[in-house]
């Protein structure tokens, strides 16, 4: 019994730390898109889903616990918990924000919503924007620069000696 006890307690741990794969949205123009060309698609192919979504900060609503998320012209409703707070703590008004979750697509006169219901805001470690990737690719290729640089100095001084 003891056994079994500790073997539920270790499995649940196992379900406690496993995350589920999701695609990064930098915008959400594609989504609209979709919908107005095809509707049924733009269901098929979003709705339920899990996605991260980036993009600024719009609103910081307490009461009604949401963050409206803003990534160009379109907005996303964010509906967070309170496991969030020191995430949300730091956020600014059009800083960067990402959240995570099922995306919920809902119509009303025809036009689109976009709501995460029970999102997570994931904090600054957590997620990467389009400048830390642009600046990341630029500490990598100066990186590569110095090791060429290094080499061809190494190759300049090796062939003065022999």
């Amino acid at each position: 019994m003891k056994k079994f006890f500790l073997g539920a307690i270790f499995l649940s741990f196992l379900n406690i730390g496993t995350s589920t794969a999701s695609e990064i949205l930098m915008s959400l123009k594609p989504i609209f898109d979709l919908f107005r060309s095809n509707e049924i698609a733009a269901w098929d192919r979003y709705n339920g889903n899990v996605f991260q979504v980036v993009g600024n900060v719009e609103l910081i609503d307490s009461d009604n616990t949401q963050i409206v998320v803003k990534t160009g012209e379109q907005r996303l409703r964010c509906l967070y918990s309170p496991r969030d707070h020191l995430n949300i703590v730091d956020l600014k008004i059009n800083g960067p924000i990402a959240v995570k979750g099922p995306l919920q697509l809902s119509k009303d006169l025809g036009n689109l919503y976009l709501t995460i219901n029970n999102c997570r805001v994931l904090g600054r470690h957590e997620y990467r924007t389009r400048e830390d990737i642009f600046n990341y690719k630029k500490y990598k290729r100066s990186e590569i620069e110095k090791l060429n640089e290094e080499k061809r100095i190494e190759n300049i001084i090796n062939s003065e000696y022999y």
